[in-house]
């Protein structure tokens, strides 16, 4: 029996994941590569992308007013990941939404840089750590919806596309993630990396990379391992496939 898998996805601008349906970014080959592999020849998988000024607009607004919890950050930290667990929860509820119109298995893809700066007091593991927990908790938020996915790099997603663009590609990726400031302007950014690696300017670096070229499976990087854990636990759930993974492993949020 053939099933239509259908994820509504979300990132930050046209490097990721991109912010239309006919302009799509790198990182969606990587969803695309990811999620064909769970699939059966019968199966197809479709996706759905969105923006983030599209979940700010009224008709996808909910009344419900978000908490945070956890530890406490300063002012401008609470408002920053408040208003990613709000996303987080409109694009669950929209995915809710589109199962029960369309009689399709929903899930959505929520993706997001880790932005910090030394001046918050955050190191790129807590950092990471925050706003992956403040995604899930806005999936959490919606009832009767576990097929949420957070897709968030440690810092940004060119610590990612590094593990291909470097000297000895898919060799020891985890450096990039352990190494990099959470700042573009540094010196030391991934994204600067990957400028000198592709010898081009930072704004050009979306001009030379090829998402068909790059072997995703093989992409080692921590923050990588764990979005690709989850987003294959989700499929098959989605699928009705025998479950490799526990929903608690693939989780970083434990209530």
């Amino acid at each position: 029996m053939s099933q239509e898998i259908l994820f509504l996805v979300c990132g930050e601008g046209p490097s990721d994941v991109g912010c239309e349906d006919r302009n799509p970014g790198v990182l969606m080959k990587a969803l695309e590569t990811l999620g064909e592999r769970a699939l059966s020849p019968h199966d197809t998988l479709h996706f759905r992308l969105f923006s983030r000024l599209d979940l700010a607009r009224p008709s996808f607004l909910s009344p419900r007013r978000m908490v945070m919890r956890g530890g406490k950050n300063a002012a401008g930290e609470n408002k920053a990941f408040a208003a990613l667990q709000q996303q987080a929860r409109i694009l669950g509820e929209m995915a809710k939404r589109e199962a029960r119109e369309n009689q399709w298995e929903t899930g959505a893809i929520l993706f997001h840089d880790c932005d910090f700066t030394q001046k918050e007091r955050l190191t790129a593991e807590k950092a990471y750590q925050m706003t992956l927990s403040a995604v899930e908790r806005g999936f959490a938020s919606t009832e009767d919806f576990q097929n949420g996915v957070a897709m968030i790099p440690c810092t940004r997603s060119e610590c990612w596309l590094l593990s291909h663009y470097q000297e000895k590609p898919y060799h020891n990726s985890q450096r990039f993630e352990k190494a990099s400031p959470g700042n573009d302007a540094s010196p030391h950014s991934p994204k600067k990396l990957l400028a000198k690696f592709l010898a081009c300017r930072s704004q050009e670096i979306y001009q030379r990379v090829d998402g068909d070229e790059i072997q995703w499976e093989k992409i080692d990087s921590p923050s990588f391992l764990f979005f690709r854990k989850r987003y294959h636990h989700v499929l098959q759930r989605m699928l009705h496939l025998p479950i490799d993974c526990p929903e608690k492993e693939t989780l970083i949020t434990q209530e």
